[in-house]
């Protein structure tokens, strides 16, 4: 409970921060007063490269979810490894994950090509998932955790995908990150959920975990239906 109040307080505080400091955007394009509401979103939605973004997310979100409800647990029913250790393995894949964005990146833009980026890393992310589920090594979880936090690099790669759509007007660019967004929220909203479920049907949390732990391939597949995308323009 005292965990939760401490993480309350910081988000009332990161809030008050926010209103105080942010700041309204007044410089729009001069022709999106001239469209709709509708005619905005629906244009939003057109682009099939933003569909394509949000199912990466959607899987990547999924496992990930999963993975931070019951991993815990697992471990210490399966192997008798403790609450802090599974802690310390969950939190370097967050810490690792946002620093290996900013390279990751950036290294994309300099190569222009996230293809190879995106499939790579669905992949290592699927591999250290599903490892991390069969192992009962300490040292190897860590070892895992960290190339699973490079895989979280993924982020900023494929967030940037509106940004880039040739066409795209700021108001579009707000609704297609609103679609992202439902979906990040609704993978993360599943992934407890049908872990919950699998381990029901199987008997076995270990197995559920493996089935979705496969779930980050869907950034692979993003990354190649983006590239294909890409080459028929």
């Amino acid at each position: 409970r005292a965990t939760f109040n401490i993480f309350a307080i910081a988000f009332v505080i990161l809030t008050v921060i926010w209103i105080i400091s942010g700041r309204e955007q007044t410089e729009l394009e001069a022709d999106s007063t001239n469209q709709s509401q509708s005619g905005i979103i629906q244009r939003a939605l057109s682009y099939r490269d933003v569909w394509i973004t949000s199912f990466g997310f959607l899987g990547a979100t999924f496992a990930w979810s999963g993975f931070v409800g019951f991993l815990p647990t697992l471990l210490l029913e399966s192997s008798d490894i403790s609450l802090h250790w599974s802690g310390l393995i969950l939190a370097i894949f967050i810490i690792i994950g946002g620093v290996a964005g900013l390279f990751l990146a950036r290294a994309a833009m300099a190569v222009n090509n996230r293809r190879y980026f995106l499939q790579s890393l669905g992949i290592l992310m699927a591999c250290t998932y599903i490892g991390m589920t069969l192992t009962s090594s300490v040292p190897l979880l860590l070892i895992l955790s960290v190339l699973n936090g490079l895989a979280w690099g993924f982020w900023p790669i494929l967030h940037s995908v509106p940004f880039q759509l040739p066409g795209i007007r700021t108001r579009e660019i707000a609704v297609a990150l609103a679609l992202i967004t439902m979906m990040i929220a609704a993978g993360t909203a599943l992934g407890p959920l049908v872990t919950g479920f699998l381990q029901e049907a199987t008997g076995s949390l270990k197995t559920a975990l493996v089935i979705i732990g496969v779930a980050p391939i869907s950034l692979t597949i993003s990354g190649t239906l983006l590239s294909l995308m890409a080459q028929q323009v």
